[in-house]
């Protein structure tokens, strides 16, 4: 089993080399694809920065126990909509329109944005694996809260989709907001009959099953 200690081993971590490819730079004009509830127990909106945590969410980086972080606070995206899709629903295995009042939001960057890139081998040279990224979420919001804490100049994460091949994820972190453009270039409920086609198709590739039933006429 590949090794990934609960929390780095050693601090500060280790410094992101951009020679390695350790770092991403998203350019302005970059376009990032979020999942969100509007609704339900906890409703956000399309460019919420999430300060209650930590939640089981993977890179979560507040402070235990759980509880509104007036200084730390995530928001998570993906660059296509099957892997938005994959991420947000993985639990259940079913895309449900209705439940919790589900959106589509595509987001755009208004200045280029510096992550750090876990595609890379930064986790293995750091003391961790590329489990950071696609194993138990135990251990991440360890490394996650070490990441921001010691590399101060990353703005969030990129790494492999664990549920879909070759697609990526993000994690914005807070002092990244000002990277994001004031508008949203769309925002529409998953319910929105129009669609219906991309979310059939994004279900069809990851297996999952999908509640259309409730689509408007």
């Amino acid at each position: 089993m590949a090794r990934l200690p609960r929390a780095p081993r050693s601090r500060p971590v280790l410094a992101p080399d951009p020679a390695r490819g350790e770092l991403i730079v998203l350019p302005s004009g970059t376009e990032l694809v979020r999942v969100y509830f509007a609704g339900g127990a906890h409703p956000g909106t399309w460019r919420q920065f999430r300060a209650f945590g930590p939640t089981d969410a993977r890179f979560d980086h507040h402070i235990p126990p759980r509880a509104l972080s007036p200084h730390r606070a995530i928001l998570y995206a993906a660059g296509d909509l099957t892997t938005a899709i994959a991420e947000v629903f993985q639990r259940t295995g079913v895309v449900d329109v209705a439940t919790g009042d589900p959106y589509l939001a595509i987001l755009r960057t208004a200045r280029p944005i510096t992550l750090l890139d876990l595609r890379s081998d930064w986790p293995t040279r750091a003391g961790a694996s590329q489990a950071l990224a696609s194993g138990s979420h135990a251990s991440a919001p360890n490394w996650s809260r070490a990441i921001w804490e010691d590399l101060p100049a990353v703005e969030g994460i990129a790494w492999h989709s664990s549920m879909h091949h070759q697609g990526t994820a993000h994690a914005l972190y807070e002092r990244g907001a000002d990277a994001l453009e004031a508008d949203p270039v769309t925002n529409l409920a998953l319910a929105t009959k129009g669609l219906a086609l991309p979310l059939t198709h994004a279900a069809d590739l990851l297996g999952f099953g999908l509640v259309l039933d409730r689509l408007p006429l």
